[in-house]
């Protein structure tokens, strides 16, 4: 059986009649923005610089998807899109938009000092509250719970105890 490949658009406007005539008519929509910018992230032929594009607009919109893969692409990307400061400004910007992977990467990324200073408590921080906000089925939240106790053994006693009452606190105002 021979396999027909499409160009995105054409798969874009298949599989979403309805985003694509909305992107169409309102090309400012974050979603349909961020279902592009996947599109051309994942499917043949890729166009990362297009998916950036796209990515980009959605994510300045606070689309959390976007943000995240925002991230990926700048820190796991193509190498002449790697850009380690920006990985870390997009993964913040998805982690603070509730973004499950996003905050468990921004915890690895503290943790390493990828892209930004090494921070312990604020890795600890991180993969509490991915661990906390979400149940183990939430992409990011098994491995958050693995890394927490890894993160908290390299505190005192009181940094752990301030930073679960900021964990609360966090989860409380972002539900």
């Amino acid at each position: 059986m021979e396999v027909i490949k499409l160009p995105f658009s054409v798969l874009f406007t298949l599989l979403f009649p309805k985003r694509a005539a909305s992107l169409e008519e309102n090309p400012t929509d974050a979603y349909s923005q961020s279902v592009k910018g996947f599109g051309y992230q994942w499917f043949e032929p890729k166009d990362i610089d297009k998916a950036c594009m796209w990515h980009e607009m959605a994510a300045n919109q606070g689309e959390p998807d976007s943000q995240n893969e925002l991230g990926v692409i700048y820190s796991e990307g193509p190498e002449e899109k790697r850009d380690l400061s920006r990985a870390a400004f997009w993964t913040r910007k998805g982690a603070e938009s509730n973004h499950p992977a996003a905050q468990v990467r921004l915890a690895k990324m503290y943790a390493s000092g990828t892209g930004l200073e090494e921070s312990h408590s604020m890795a600890y921080r991180w993969a509490m509250i991915c661990s906390e906000m979400w149940d183990w089925t939430q992409d990011g939240s098994r491995e958050a719970r693995r890394l927490v106790p890894l993160y908290r053994s390299k505190l005192d006693k009181q940094t752990v105890y301030d930073i679960d009452r900021e964990v609360r606190l966090w989860i409380a105002l972002h539900p």
